[in-house]
């Protein structure tokens, strides 16, 4: 596997180091590289799974007609706190992140807070395409991935 990066020379920039597609029936997930796990869902809808395995982000479409502001848009939830509604989502995410560590997962029994000056939410991805033999990210980092 191997992965080239198009943009500013960064070290500390976040890269994909693992994904997965399932586009056909939910969408396309992936770690990365700072242990935290997205989700593009299909309806265009994206979830963050923070590094402590216990809080994410749920991040809303954003609308074609105004941009919007990312704040405005996420909504910050962990497993014994989140609607109803995202219950199918939240199930989809702990099965993306399985299949992804090949471990089953579990969330763990007791929340750890995360770290409160770390924006996990400000790295998703915006969109993806599968070519013959690459597939290209482009991040909301602003980075551009092809892997090969």
């Amino acid at each position: 596997e191997y992965a080239s990066t198009l943009g500013p020379l960064n070290t500390q920039k976040v890269l994909i180091s693992k994904w997965v597609d399932y586009s056909s029936k939910y969408g396309i997930g992936a770690k990365l590289s700072n242990d935290c796990y997205v989700i593009l869902y299909n309806d265009s809808t994206k979830m963050v799974l923070y590094k402590n395995n216990y809080n994410f982000v749920y991040i809303k479409r954003e609308s074609s007609s105004s941009w919007e502001d990312l704040d405005n848009l996420c909504s910050h939830f962990n497993f014994s706190t989140y609607p109803a509604e995202l219950k199918k989502k939240v199930i989809l995410l702990q099965h993306f992140k399985s299949y992804l560590d090949g471990t089953k997962f579990e969330a763990p029994s007791s929340s750890i807070p995360p770290d409160p000056y770390e924006r996990y939410w400000d790295v998703f991805i915006k969109k993806w395409k599968r070519a013959n033999k690459a597939i290209l990210f482009r991040l909301s980092n602003k980075i551009i991935q092809v892997i090969f």
